[in-house]
Formats: C-alpha cells, structure tokens, sequence
C-alpha cells in the first residue's frame, strides 16, 4: 500500500502516523478488540525484512487474540517458521492458479491447519481431499455473501454482524 505514492512499508510510525493519524500497529488492534473477535493475520514479509523477526513478533503478541488466530502467509518459510515456533493455527496461501492435491499434501505433512483457496478454484473435490488430508478451508475474498459448499471459513472485506 501506499500514500500519495510513498510506501508504507518505507515509514516509520511517526512518519505514517503523521500522514494517516487512525494508522493502529497489530498490537494496538489486538488490545483494542482481541477478546471480542477471532484474527486472520497474513505475514506479508519482504525482501528486506526478516521473516523469523517477523514471525517473533506475532508470537509476541499472540495471547491478545483472546478468542483465537489463525496465521497465514504465501510464504512457506513463514508459515514453517510459525508452526514450529509456536501453538497457533497456522494456515498456507495457495498460489493464485488452480489448486493441486501437492500443495495440500505439503501443507498436510508440516501439520498446518489450512489452506487459503481462492473463491473460484474451490470445487467440491477439492474440499473432500482437504478434509481427508485434516486440512480447514478458507475461501477468499467473499464480498456477495455466498459461500462455496463445505468451506470451514470465508474472508469478506465486508464487516457483517
């Protein structure tokens, strides 16, 4: 993301702070509403950021998700990084193509608890051979309300009550 086409990811706090003043840290959000809602916390790291610190730091922060988080990266590393560190569900973005049963075996073998699938590449098979594997599916991003069939969990950029 950016404001006014400088990376956030660039910024310092106070810099990002002063340009946008309702910009939270994960921490304060978590404080905030951590005993009211459960949190999908995607690790996006870079190139220049290290991804063990990365995963340090959301473990640090883990018990203010009271009512629980899943987390989920497209990096493998991440995501191993996690689950050997730490008790949290974990969970593996599948790439953005169709799905294949060797990703679910892979996520399956380091003991994640899901898969991420986009919406549209979810097929009933796909979801059995999930669920035989003991994986939970997430369907994203869900904006119309529907939900494909046998999905464990859907992400919306929607709040709904």
């Amino acid at each position: 993301r950016e404001i006014e086409g400088d990376p956030i990811a660039l910024m310092s706090l106070a810099e990002l702070r002063a340009r946008d003043p309702s910009a939270s840290t994960l921490e304060e959000v978590l404080r905030r509403f951590g005993s009211q809602v459960g949190f999908c916390l995607e690790i996006k790291p870079q190139q220049f950021l290290d991804k063990l610190s990365i995963v340090q730091g959301v473990i640090r922060l883990l018990p203010l998700a009271k009512r629980g988080a899943i987390v989920d990266s497209f990096s493998r590393a991440a995501v191993e990084a996690m689950r050997r560190h730490s008790d949290a569900e974990t969970a593996f973005d599948l790439p953005h193509r169709t799905p294949r049963d060797e990703w679910l075996v892979y996520a399956s073998e380091r003991g994640f608890d899901w898969v991420y699938v986009r919406h549209d590449f979810i097929s009933p098979a796909f979801t059995d051979r999930a669920h035989e594997l003991g994986l939970k599916v997430m369907a994203y991003t869900i904006n119309d309300g529907t939900k494909p069939p046998n999905v464990d969990g859907i992400i919306t950029d929607v709040a709904r009550p």
